[in-house]
């Protein structure tokens, strides 16, 4: 049953909030190619405790490039950003990082809708923190020494209405991860996703399997293999056009070819909360079920709770704040403690984001991210990464206000998802 307009035109303004303050990107009209060049000059400061420690004083240039086409079926965006960082106070270094990211979205039928997404960075743990989107930061374990970092990785999703009360849902998620000076020591994973939901007027109720395989470096230098299957049930539902709710509950078979081969079958699940007005959104969700940590090489049992909120303060220039913050707590899953101690334990993560426009083409932005983990035995001591910085964007647009790469949403009546152009 079609939904009042009102709630997806307030919906679109919030979703386009989020996308504009992830990307910090004007976007091209439909049927036609945008590009953007930026040049960003920060002060930085970032700091590492534990073993080993530094903290370092820096100046930095980012400068970045984005192409984006839009047509009425089809978006696709590609950015590239490079990290040069210099230090004022001679404290360590300087150092370079590069990020690339690819985006894209496709109605292949009238009833079909395909996204893509794949990203790359290499670089070290600030700029690893710094250049992360608020709605993929999560609470994490980091490896002994935080090396500086080569990972990427590529999402797909498929939605097919196969019938108006039906709806059939396929994904595939791929991560690698890998010290940039010792590229053989990378750890892998993939997870599909298989799924049916049946539609109501506000409700969804729906069933998923979730296979995963991952090929893990462990502490030692060894590699390993990991298999996952889990089997959920949904229920997300739209509680008025601002609010709505999801969960997810199952379970899920972990094997683990290590050791004595140790099988675990473990309960999973999650429960979210979602927030659209026209000024913002938010969200917070929990889930609990085997984790794989590429970083550190470890599977195990983990909850995590985390908030992620975005406030415009102006509904035309773009002047915004973003905010993330998460726990995780993690415990061994079918090893000895001592194996698997990088990755468990407790970890908190925050991120905030502000930009500010302060002309047509000049930004100010302040950026503060940071990262701790404790408790995690194994004679690990406690380690916190931060990182602030505060610079000036200059930037060319050939085109200033325009709608981000369409998304599918989350919501029952999909008032949340930015549509093809012309399409509203």
């Amino acid at each position: 049953m079609p939904r009042p307009r009102f709630r997806r035109h307030r919906a679109a303004l919030a979703a386009r909030t989020i996308a504009l303050l992830a990307i910090s990107a004007a976007r091209p009209a439909a049927a036609e190619t945008a590009i953007q060049l930026d040049g960003t000059a920060n002060l930085g400061y970032s700091e590492v405790t534990g073993n080993p420690s530094s903290s370092q004083l820096y100046t930095e240039v980012r400068p970045g490039l984005a192409l984006q086409f839009g047509s009425p079926r089809l978006v696709w965006r590609t950015g590239y950003v490079f990290s040069g960082s210099f230090t004022i106070d001679g404290s360590g270094p300087s150092s370079y990082s590069n990020a690339v990211d690819l985006s894209l979205a496709a109605q292949l039928t009238s009833r079909s809708t395909l996204t893509l997404s794949a990203s790359a960075t290499q670089g070290g743990t600030a700029f690893q923190l710094s250049q992360r989107a608020l709605e993929t930061s999560q609470p994490g374990f980091r490896a002994a020494g935080n090396p500086d970092l080569v990972s990427a990785t590529l999402t797909e999703a498929l939605a097919w209405e196969a019938a108006p009360a039906f709806r059939v849902r396929q994904g595939l998620a791929a991560t690698a991860s890998a010290p940039q000076d010792a590229l053989d020591l990378y750890s892998v994973s993939a997870i599909g996703t298989l799924g049916l939901d049946r539609l109501l007027q506000d409700d969804a109720i729906g069933i998923e399997l979730r296979p995963s395989v991952s090929v893990l470096c462990a502490p030692d230098g060894q590699h390993y293999l990991n298999t996952t299957n889990a089997l959920l049930g949904s229920w997300n539902h739209d509680f008025d056009p601002s609010w709505n709710g999801q969960a997810t509950a199952g379970v899920e078979q972990v094997l683990t070819f290590a050791g004595s081969y140790p099988l675990a079958v473990v309960p999973t699940g999650s429960l979210t909360a979602r927030y659209l007005a026209a000024s913002g959104a938010g969200t917070l969700s929990y889930t609990h079920g085997a984790t794989t940590n590429l970083q550190t090489g470890t599977v195990s049992m983990s909850d995590a709770v985390v908030a992620r909120g975005v406030f415009s303060f102006d509904p035309v220039e773009p002047r915004m704040l973003g905010v993330s913050a998460g726990f995780a707590h993690a415990r061994p899953l079918g090893q000895a403690a001592s194996q698997v101690a990088a990755g468990t334990g407790n970890a908190v993560q925050g991120d905030v984001r502000l930009l500010w426009g302060l002309g047509s083409w000049v930004l100010a932005t302040a950026t503060y991210s940071a990262a701790y983990q404790f408790g995690q035995g194994g004679g690990l001591a406690p380690s916190l990464a931060q990182v602030i910085l505060v610079g000036i964007t200059v930037r060319y647009a050939s085109d200033r206000q325009t709608p981000p790469v369409p998304t599918l949403g989350g919501r029952v009546d999909g008032s949340d998802a930015v549509p093809f152009p012309g399409s509203r």
